[in-house]
């Protein structure tokens, strides 16, 4: 929205703001029912043919939801989130390339220092789940993975956030739509496994608004989100097993 108005500032409006007191240098984009964000700049008033255009691009992605979602970091920045194809081969694997070693071992568990081309196809297209990015233009700043196991009921998830990224709610963004993707496929819970000392996760799980239990299980904590509960926050204690 910002790169499309020329603005100096795109942000969400604040409550009880009314489009119709707002002009010239400063408009407030009604993008949804629920979502409404002001712009402003101080160059120029905003034209009919720029607003023509940011109405057009808030149809285009509010067209399918299951594919497709606009959020807007704590910084201001304008994320797209949607369900990554073959397409984005390259680009998911220069977010890795991207990424740090932690930022990586942290998601996979492993000591990678790249990722294996023969694990994109798998990454993009998991033969009992699906991937979300979420995207900053053309580049894929972050991704997240639901994927069924054998409790019907229960999917298993994990997300990874570019280091630069992180710390700006996109993680939560992204795990509150897996939570809804897991609920349209009818899934209950969401489960991650995580290390005693990755503490990003729970947090940007327990910021997501889902009910979360955190248990520790051997070298383990096994963090479950109630997909199918109402959205309240809800989190216990690590305990031993």
């Amino acid at each position: 929205m910002r790169v499309i108005l020329g603005a100096d500032s795109v942000a969400p409006a604040e409550s009880g703001s009314d489009p119709a007191d707002d002009s010239g240098h400063r408009v407030v984009l009604a993008l949804t029912e629920d979502t409404r964000l002001v712009a402003r700049r101080g160059w120029a008033p905003f034209t009919e043919v720029e607003l023509a255009r940011v109405t057009a691009l808030s149809e285009v992605l509010g067209a399918d939801h299951t594919t497709a979602t606009a959020v807007v970091t704590s910084t201001g920045a304008g994320i797209v989130l949607r369900v990554g194809t073959p397409a984005d081969a390259e680009a998911v694997a220069d977010l890795h390339a991207r990424c740090s070693a932690k930022t990586l071992f942290t998601r996979y568990h492993a000591g990678l220092r790249s990722l294996p081309r023969r694990w994109l196809h798998r990454l993009l297209q998991p033969p009992r789940g699906t991937t979300l990015l979420a995207m900053c233009g053309t580049r894929v700043v972050g991704m997240a993975q639901v994927i069924r196991t054998a409790d019907p009921a229960e999917a298993e998830v994990s997300v990874l956030v570019e280091d630069e990224w992180q710390r700006q709610g996109l993680g939560t963004a992204l795990i509150g739509r897996l939570g809804s993707l897991a609920r349209a496929t009818g899934h209950d819970r969401l489960v991650a496994w995580c290390l005693p000392a990755e503490v990003g996760f729970v947090r940007a799980a327990t910021a997501s608004g889902l009910p979360v239990a955190v248990l520790r299980e051997d070298d383990l904590l096994r963090v479950t989100l109630t997909a199918g509960a109402d959205r309240e926050r809800v989190t216990t204690v690590p305990t031993e097993k």
